[in-house]
């Protein structure tokens, strides 16, 4: 027990704690910038079984914030790799590893084998999912997010009297109406930070001891250092979930995907290299163009409106941006707002084109 010995020496977790932490079984739905300090640390910590799902697989730009991972990681599967790395740092655990999409399908048999559900997601479809399995299932929730400077951490369904995410956020967004840590940015260490807090919360419930976040949203900010918390009350959510549905269509996705035309990275090739006249507008910022841009007229989202009698509407119109979020909404708005129907957003964005069509432009 001379690993854990500063965990011995805590009166609040002792002995008994540490042999709770040996017992507990922990499931990390993502092992990105959220998943990686909470896997590290709870590894560390002796956690007895841990399970790390996410079927993505690690790139150059993760390693500025996922650092779990190594260079020599880049394009291995991230539940994979990061199992690998967690061996190495106690090989007395038991890890399993999913290098799988957690979906509706598969999410109430992986969730069966463990007692405590932390998110380390991204999207709005897997934590409505989560959730929802969390109450199915009866196990704990711990959410967190990012958001450029700032963070959220909160723990829901702990007993049957807690508030559900469900009860902080009733309905999800617009699709497309929040960027992406991709198209938005986030400060490198701030997941090390919020991933922490969703860690510590992880032991408090584990070894029964100090005062946990139920229903409780702490937000973070880590650029002004304001720190705010706010209580969230059951609002009768949990007696509607009684099955697990269809998530993006419950978001949204699918019909905002529907009613929009798309182009791929190889299909605009193929129109540059044919001569095919169409105009390519860029919606990112300014900042991001000047990093690398590929020949589209600088029309960004923010100042949209400024920009409308340079829309051509007599020809194929390619919008883009980095990842095709911020494309598609500017592409819903032109379409519902003004009439367009000569738009197409340009799937995975300027990055899919530095990936798979010119590999000497730089990422970010």
């Amino acid at each position: 027990m001379s690993r854990y010995a500063r965990h011995l020496s805590l009166k609040e977790i002792g002995s008994a704690g540490q042999q709770k932490i040996a017992e507990a079984r922990v499931l990390v739905i993502g092992a990105g910038g959220l998943g990686c300090p909470v896997l590290q640390y709870l590894a560390a910590a002796g956690v007895g079984r841990i399970g790390i799902v996410d079927n993505d697989v690690v790139s150059i730009s993760n390693l500025q914030r996922q650092v779990l991972f190594r260079e020599s990681d880049i394009g291995k599967n991230k539940a994979d790799a990061a199992k690998s790395h967690l061996v190495a740092l106690n090989s007395t655990i038991e890890l399993v590893a999913y290098p799988e999409k957690i979906t509706s399908a598969n999410a109430l048999d992986i969730v069966a084998g463990f007692d405590l559900v932390i998110d380390c997601t991204d999207n709005f479809p897997t934590r409505y999912l989560m959730n929802d399995v969390c109450l199915l299932a009866d196990k704990p929730y711990i959410y967190g997010a990012i958001h450029r400077f700032e963070g959220q951490v909160a723990v829901f369904n702990l007993t049957k009297e807690s508030a559900n995410y469900r009860d902080l956020y009733p309905a999800p967004p617009a699709a497309g109406s929040v960027p992406t840590c991709e198209e938005e940015g986030v400060l490198g260490v701030l997941p090390g930070l919020i991933g922490t807090m969703q860690a510590i919360e992880a032991l408090k419930i584990i070894t029964q001891s100090g005062e946990v976040l139920d229903s409780t949203l702490v937000m973070l900010g880590a650029w002004d250092n304001t720190r705010q918390k706010m209580v969230i009350k059951p609002k009768g959510t949990r007696a509607k979930v009684t099955k697990l549905i269809d998530y993006e269509a419950f978001c949204g996705i699918k019909n905002y995907r529907k009613n929009m035309k798309e182009i791929t990275v190889q299909e605009l090739d193929s129109w540059k290299r044919n001569n095919v006249s169409f105009q390519l507008i860029d919606v990112r910022e300014a900042h991001e163009y000047e990093t690398v841009n590929i020949g589209g007229e600088l029309m960004p989202m923010s100042q949209l409106q400024e920009y409308l009698d340079l829309i051509d509407k007599d020809r194929q119109v390619v919008v883009h941006c980095h990842h095709g979020g911020r494309s598609g909404s500017v592409i819903q708005a032109l379409q519902s707002r003004y009439g367009f129907d000569n738009l197409y957003n340009l799937v995975g964005g300027i990055h899919a084109w530095a990936e798979e069509i010119d590999p000497t432009l730089p990422t970010y």
